[in-house]
């Protein structure tokens, strides 16, 4: 098997190495930004309060105090529900409850206290339904909305299509503001999520989905103005990140069932005397995420597993026109051979996916994450997706595997300076291929685009691309300025 080397991936890789100076920027891609402005009753700003946020599903918690205008950020928190307590010296307790941070975004917050011992519960729901630190157009899609909307086929991914400037391209891709989705950068917990030889998401459009809808928090899609860090798309970028065990445990199982007995046919498959279609699609699964540690270690581990059959039905019909109306009765062998390549044929469309993730927070200082996804997808006859078709192809499987691997340590250098040090590894092998090997050439009668194949299959394909990424990204808060810089480095195989 002839072996690339995706050389040209490295090179960029390398040269992402810099700068940017901005009013306001992302610590890491897969985390949110917290920061606001600490005011006493007359509305002037409070220097030196103290500011501890605490994640309310995991209890991880961080401090900072004011600066001398009153100005307070939290760089790097993860995606989630927050519990913000300010002090200060001579002034109340002001607690805010239920302050929403989300992925790629800056909530913006501004605490007043009072004056005296008293302590003040404010309930809010907090988060940044405009972001005024960020030039980017963008939209989140948040876990209740995953929870909440109807899915066909549960790809989380679809749900791009409701945000602005968003389409199908006519190739099952998503197109951003008219651009082809060949162009699309995928992020998943700030990993590269892309298969550089077909320049698209891993498993492509082929696969029911790469990751189930069950272990996705949220996700952000970006059609413009996206950081350099975010390269490598001329289209729209989907920023996703995956849940995380919590100290209390949670669990879910499901079932979902698509079954065509519930459906009435097609009114043109009556007209012309055509059967409804069979088509039966089982998805299933479930997720348990909790403590190892309570407060320090979480793990969330998830199955999810699609059976689908929908037979297909081959017609020659448009292999046949034209021929002489003797043809097949002095060519009895031939006839054979089409009549054995037309009519029903069983098909189906089987994967099985499983997601693991560990979260441990080491000190004070430093956090590690570690995810695994892998996904296995085979469908015989399945290189037609319609119910009905003509012409080769008939005995090739389609399949798919994918592994994504990935380590992520952050690390708090303080109140002002973040480091985010990350590998990731990824691989997805595509193949239409027949059961067996040809056993002679191929020999196609009629037209090629709806003929039939004899003794072999003039279409194969098996590929393999494997991709190593190195990235490493350097905050520092300078002023009302963010100071950002790193490198990111992708090594690409294909086979």
């Amino acid at each position: 098997m002839t072996r690339f080397v995706a050389g040209t991936s490295r090179l960029l890789g390398m040269l992402m190495l810099g700068g940017t100076l901005a009013a306001s920027g992302q610590a890491s891609a897969d985390r949110g930004r917290l920061e606001g402005r600490v005011l006493d009753p007359s509305q002037a700003l409070l220097p030196d309060a103290t500011i501890t946020v605490t994640n309310t599903a995991t209890g991880a918690s961080a401090t900072e105090h004011s600066d001398s205008k009153g100005h307070f950020e939290f760089l790097t928190l993860a995606p989630g529900h927050y519990r913000v307590i300010i002090t200060d010296q001579g002034f109340g307790t002001t607690s805010l409850n239920d302050v929403t941070v989300r992925v790629g975004t800056t909530t913006n917050v501004e605490p007043h206290l009072q004056i005296g011992a008293a302590e003040t519960q404010v309930a809010v729901t907090a988060e940044a339904l405009i972001d005024t630190e960020q030039s980017s157009l963008s939209t989140v899609i948040s876990r209740q909305s995953i929870d909440s909307l109807p899915l066909n086929g549960r790809n989380f991914t679809d749900f791009t299509l409701l945000t602005p400037g968003a389409t199908t391209d006519g190739q099952g891709m998503v197109s951003f503001n008219g651009v082809a989705g060949n162009f699309n950068n995928y992020s998943v917990d700030g990993g590269n999520n892309n298969n550089a030889f077909f320049s698209q998401q891993i498993g492509r459009t082929t696969v029911p989905f790469q990751f189930s809808e069950d272990v996705i928090q949220e996700f952000q899609v970006t059609n413009s103005g996206f950081e350099a860090e975010f390269g490598q798309a001329g289209g729209g970028l989907v920023n996703t990140v995956t849940r995380s065990g919590a100290n209390q445990l949670h669990g879910d199982a499901y079932y979902f069932i698509l079954d065509s007995v519930f459906n009435a046919n097609d009114p043109i498959n009556k007209k012309i005397g055509i059967a409804r279609p069979s088509n039966r699609r089982q998805q299933f699964g479930g997720t348990l995420g909790g403590p190892i540690k309570h407060d320090r270690i979480f793990y969330l581990v998830n199955y999810e597993g699609q059976v689908r059959s929908q037979p297909i039905t081959v017609n020659n019909s448009a292999a046949t026109a034209g021929l002489p109306a003797n043809f097949f009765v002095a060519n009895p062998a031939l006839a054979a051979q089409v009549n054995a390549a037309s009519g029903s044929f069983a098909r189906s469309f089987n994967q099985n996916a499983a997601f693991a993730k560990v979260n441990i927070t080491l000190n004070s200082s430093n956090s590690l994450d570690a995810t695994y996804n892998y996904q296995r997808y085979r469908s015989p006859h399945g290189y037609f997706n319609t119910p009905t078709s003509s012409g080769d192809g008939l005995s090739l499987t389609d399949g798919s595997t994918s592994h994504f691997f990935q380590v992520s340590l952050r690390t708090v250098l303080n109140a002002k300076t973040t480091n985010e040090l990350r590998f990731h590894f990824g691989s997805d092998l595509h193949f239409d291929l027949p059961d067996t090997p040809a056993t002679g050439p191929a020999i196609i009668i009629q037209n090629p685009d709806s003929g039939f194949v004899f003794g072999g299959n003039r279409f194969q394909l098996s590929t393999s691309d494997h991709r190593f990424e190195y990235a490493d990204n350097f905050t520092k808060l300078i002023g009302d300025h963010t100071l950002k810089f790193g490198v990111d480095i992708n090594d690409n195989y294909d086979t």
